[in-house]
C-alpha cells in the first residue's frame, strides 16, 4: 500500500479522567512517579452513551467549507453507524512497545519502557484468546522478570485486540460491547460529564464542535493492479478545547471506510480545570508540588489496511503525550502494530466448514489443549481481565523471544518511521486555525512552576506566582511577577506566544533578577537551598529590563534549539540579605558583596543548540551543546559602542564498559571550550566552578572571557544506583595566556541514582596545602 500523510478525529467519548491521563504512559513508569492510576494501555478506557438522545439529523450546510466534504462526511458517518458483523473471526500477530521518561535540560531519563509480541485471536461473541509470544519490560531497577504467579499479566499494557465493531479511532483499544456499541453510534446530545469526554466528529451532534473540509486524494494501488482511492476529510473544532481534536480522516468514498487518521487535542488537558473529578481522591491531592496536572496528546496516527479486499484491519497505531506534574514532565510514546494472519467472514463459513481459525499451529501440545479448551469455554477469564491468556512454560524465554520488536526509539520496518512521524506533525500544523476564541487560564504557584520559588544574597527569598491565558488554540499570553523579600524590588515577566504543532515563538517583556552564568543553576531550586541552608551563594547577578524575541521547539519537544533576539538594559545589584540557617548566631558572617557589572545596553542575537541521542543507559549516549552570540554594547556612560561575539561548544559521551556480574561498568567524559571576541563584559564572562563544571571548587572560582575544560568519570552500577571517581579539570582567563596557563583540578568519588538523575559528590581540589573536601549536589549529569 502507498503511504501518505494524514491528519485524524476521535470519538464522542467519556472516559474517567484519571484513566485518560495516566493510560497515555507506561503502567510502571507512571506508578513509580506517583501520578494518577495505573494505565491498561495507550488511551484506554470505558466508552458510556449518554442516557439523553436525539434524532439523527442531518447537519446543516454551514457545517462543510465544500460540497465534497459533506458527502465524505455522510459516507463515513453511516459507516461508522453501522455494526461491523461481516467478520466472525480473525487470528493476528500483534506487536507493541512503549516507553517513558522524565525530562531534564541535559537528556531524558527513561524510566519504563518495554516491548511486547503476541498472538491474538478474536471471535464474534466469544471472549478473546491472546498468546504471549514475548515481552521485556525495564524500568529503573532493571530489566522485570515474569513471575510464575502470572501477576504480570495484569501490567501487560495490552487487555483485549481489535474489535471489527468498535471505533476505529482509537484503533479498538475502547471498550464497547453490546448495547453501549449501540448507543454510540445512536447518541445525539452529550449531557453534563463528570469524566473526561471529547465529542467524536461522526457523531450525530458533532456539527456542533467542528466544520469539516475535503483535502487531497491518495491512490492505494495493490500488486494485482487494482486501485482504491481515499481522500482527506479535516475535522476542524470550532473552538479550541480538551473536549474537541483537530485533524484529518482518510476515507475511502465508495464504501466511507476509515482507512488512516491523525489527530491530536485542540488544546492541552487540564485535570483540576477541565473535569469535575478534579484530583478525586488520589494522593496528588496531598502534593502541592504536582500540580498543575495535565496532559497533552500530541499525536495520534491510526493506518489500516484492505484484507483479502473484504474488510479494512488494523495495521498500526502511534500515540505522543507528555503529562506535567508541576515542574516535572514525563513524554511517553505508545505503539502498535497488526500483522493480520488469517480472516473468517460470514460468506466464508461454508467454505472452510465452520472453523473459526483455519491453519492455525502452536509450539507444545499444552498450548494447543489450553487454546482448544478456552474456545469452547463461556466462562468469563480468570482474575477480572477481558481476554483468556496462553503463557509458555518457560517464562525466562519471553524476555528473549525473536518475537519482540525492538524499542521504540529504534526504527522497524512493521512500525512508523521518524520521517512519517515528522510528516504526519507537519500536516497536523497545515490544519487551519479553530475559528472563535476560548479563554481559558491557569495559575503556576510558586511550588508547582520551576523557579518561582527561590533564595539567593541579592534578593533572599523571593516567592513569585505565574499566570497563563489560552486565547485560542495557537496564542497565550503569560505573566510572571515576583517580590524579593530582601530587596523589595518586584520583578515581572510578560510574553505573547504563538505556539503551533511544529514551532513557539515568543515576544517577552522583563524586568528581573539574572545570574551572569545562566548554565550554572544560580536561580534554581540547589543553588537556593545551598544558599538558604548553608549561606553558600557565588552566583553573581545583574538587573535586566528589556525586550526578547524566542524561537524554540513546540512544547512536547526537547528544548534542544533556541533563537533569541534581544535589547536589554543592564545595572548592578547589591547583596541584601543576611540570612542562612546553619550560619544563625555565627559572629561575623555575612554573604559576599555581590561583584559589579558594566552598566548599559545591550542589543543582540544569541542560540543554542543543545541535542542528545541515545535513550537508555546501558546504550551509549551522546550529546552536543554550542552557544553563540552576537551583540552591540552601548556604555551607561554615553561612550561609543562596541561589538562583541562569545562562543562555546561542549562534547559529551556516557559509553557502556562491561558488566561484571549485576554491576554495570560506565565511562563518561565532557570536554569544552570558550571564547570572547571584542568587549569581555563582566556578565558576559564564562564561569568555572562547581559540580556542573569544576568539582572540589567553589562555584565562580575561575571566570574570564575564555575557557576550556574537561572531566572524565568510571562508574559501575546495579539496578538505579551507581557508584564512581572522577577527574575535573579547567582553566579560565585572557585567550592570549591559554598555552602559558596552568589548568586547576579536582578530584573524587559520587553516587548516582537514575542514569545521573540525582547526583552527590564528595570532591576535593588537587592544589595548595591540606585542600578542604567539598560536598556537591546537583540533577542531571552524565552518569
Amino acid at each position: 500500500m502507498k503511504r501518505a500523510g494524514c491528519r485524524g478525529g476521535a470519538a464522542v467519548l467519556k472516559l474517567s479522567s484519571w484513566e485518560f491521563a495516566s493510560s497515555t504512559v507506561a503502567v510502571a513508569a507512571v506508578t513509580w512517579l506517583a501520578l494518577p492510576s495505573p494505565a491498561q494501555a495507550a488511551v484506554a478506557g470505558s466508552l458510556q452513551a449518554d442516557a439523553a438522545r436525539s434524532p439523527a439529523t442531518p447537519p446543516p450546510a454551514e457545517a462543510f467549507l465544500d460540497p465534497a466534504a459533506r458527502d465524505l462526511y455522510d459516507a463515513a458517518a453511516a459507516q461508522w453507524r453501522r455494526l461491523n458483523e461481516s467478520i466472525v473471526s480473525y487470528a493476528a500477530r500483534v506487536q507493541q512497545r512503549l516507553a517513558a521518561a522524565v525530562r531534564l535540560p541535559l537528556k531524558d531519563r527513561t524510566v519504563h519502557a518495554s516491548e511486547t509480541a503476541l498472538r491474538v485471536f478474536w471471535r464474534r461473541d466469544k471472549h478473546p484468546i491472546v498468546q504471549v509470544l514475548g515481552m521485556r519490560s525495564r524500568d529503573p531497577t532493571g530489566t522485570v522478570q515474569p513471575a510464575e504467579d502470572r501477576g504480570w499479566l495484569n501490567d501487560l499494557p495490552f487487555n483485549r485486540p481489535f474489535d471489527p465493531g468498535a471505533d476505529r479511532l482509537l484503533f479498538g483499544l475502547a471498550k464497547t460491547e453490546g448495547r453501549e456499541r449501540t448507543e454510540l453510534r445512536d447518541m445525539g446530545r452529550i449531557g453534563p460529564a463528570d469524566d473526561f469526554w471529547f465529542a467524536h466528529p461522526l457523531a450525530v451532534e458533532a456539527h456542533e464542535s467542528y466544520r469539516y473540509q475535503s483535502g487531497d486524494t491518495v491512490a492505494l494501488r495493490f500488486p494485482d493492479g487494482r486501485e482504491l482511492r481515499a481522500v482527506q476529510l479535516h475535522v476542524v473544532p470550532l473552538r479550541a478545547d480538551p473536549h474537541r481534536i483537530a485533524g484529518t480522516l482518510w476515507i475511502e468514498p465508495g464504501s466511507g471506510a476509515l482507512v488512516r487518521a491523525v489527530y491530536r487535542l485542540s488544546r492541552r488537558l487540564d485535570v483540576t480545570r477541565d473535569t469535575e473529578e478534579g484530583f478525586g481522591d488520589s494522593p496528588l491531592r496531598f502534593m502541592p508540588f504536582a500540580r498543575p496536572l495535565t496532559m497533552d496528546l500530541s499525536l495520534l496516527a491510526v493506518d489500516y489496511a484492505l484484507w483479502d479486499f473484504k474488510a479494512w484491519l488494523p495495521r498500526t497505531m502511534r500515540l505522543e503525550a507528555e503529562i506535567r506534574a508541576g515542574a516535572f514532565r514525563f513524554p511517553a510514546s505508545f505503539e502498535q502494530t497488526y500483522r493480520i494472519e488469517s480472516v473468517t467472514t460470514a460468506s466464508d463459513m461454508a467454505e472452510t466448514g465452520g472453523a473459526d481459525f483455519p491453519g492455525v499451529r502452536f509450539d507444545s501440545e499444552a498450548e494447543a489443549t489450553a487454546f482448544a479448551a478456552q474456545l469452547r469455554s463461556d466462562a468469563p477469564p480468570p482474575g477480572g481481565r477481558e481476554s483468556f491468556f496462553i503463557v509458555p512454560e518457560d517464562l525466562a524465554g519471553l524476555t528473549s523471544s525473536p518475537h519482540l520488536p525492538p524499542p521504540i526509539w529504534d526504527d522497524a520496518p512493521a512500525f512508523l518511521s521518524e520521517a512519517e512521524i515528522d510528516a504526519f506533525a507537519e500536516n497536523l500544523a497545515q490544519l487551519p486555525r479553530a475559528p472563535g476564541p476560548a479563554l481559558a487560564w491557569s495559575v503556576g504557584w510558586p511550588w508547582s512552576d520551576s523557579g518561582m520559588l527561590r533564595y539567593n544574597r541579592v534578593e533572599g527569598l523571593a516567592p513569585g506566582l505565574s499566570a497563563a491565558w489560552q486565547i485560542d488554540g495557537r496564542h497565550a499570553v503569560s505573566v510572571a511577577a515576583r517580590l524579593g523579600l530582601a530587596d523589595l524590588r518586584p520583578q515581572l515577566r510578560i510574553a505573547l506566544e504563538r505556539a503551533t504543532v511544529l514551532r513557539r515563538l515568543a515576544l517577552e517583556a522583563f524586568d528581573e533578577t539574572q545570574a551572569t552564568d545562566p548554565a550554572g543553576g544560580y536561580l534554581g531550586a540547589g543553588a537556593s537551598a545551598s544558599a538558604f541552608f548553608a549561606g553558600r551563594d557565588r552566583g553573581r547577578y545583574y538587573r535586566s529590563t528589556g525586550l526578547g524575541l524566542v524561537w524554540r521547539p513546540p512544547a512536547g519537544d526537547r528544548a534542544s534549539v533556541l533563537l533569541r533576539g534581544y535589547a536589554e538594559r543592564h545595572r548592578s545589584l547589591r547583596t541584601e540579605a543576611g540570612f542562612a540557617l546553619f550560619k544563625a548566631g555565627a559572629d561575623g558572617w555575612v554573604f559576599p558583596a555581590n561583584p559589579a557589572v558594566d552598566e548599559g545596553a545591550d542589543f543582540g542575537v544569541e542560540t543554542r543548540f543543545r541535542p542528545w541521542w541515545g535513550v537508555e543507559a546501558s546504550d551509549a549516549q551522546f550529546g552536543v551543546d554550542v552557544t553563540a552570540r552576537a551583540a552591540r554594547w552601548q556604555p551607561a556612560d554615553g561612550k561609543p559602542h562596541e561589538l562583541y561575539a562569545t562562543a562555546s561548544a561542549t562534547l559529551r559521551t556516557a559509553l557502556p564498559l562491561l558488566a561484571t556480574g549485576r554491576i554495570r561498568w560506565r565511562i563518561g567524559a565532557e570536554a569544552g571550550a570558550g571564547t570572547t571576541w571584542g568587549r569581555a563584559l563582566p556578565q558576559r564572562a564564562w564561569h568555572l566552578g562547581g559540580a556542573r563544571t569544576l568539582r572540589g571548587h567553589s562555584d565562580a572560582v575561575l571566570a574570564g572571557p575564555a575557557y576550556a575544560r574537561g572531566r572524565v568519570e568510571v562508574s559501575g552500577s546495579v539496578e538505579f544506583a551507581g557508584l564512581g571517581i572522577f577527574l575535573d579539570g579547567g582553566w579560565a582567563g585572557d585567550p592570549a595566556d591559554f598555552l602559558s596557563a596552568r589548568p586547576t583540578y579536582g578530584a573524587g568519588a559520587g553516587l548516582t541514582l537514575l542514569d545521573g538523575l540525582l547526583r552527590v559528590d564528595l570532591a576535593r581540589s588537587l592544589h595548595g596545602p591540606n585542600p578542604p573536601w567539598r560536598a556537591h549536589f546537583h540533577l542531571d549529569s552524565i552518569l
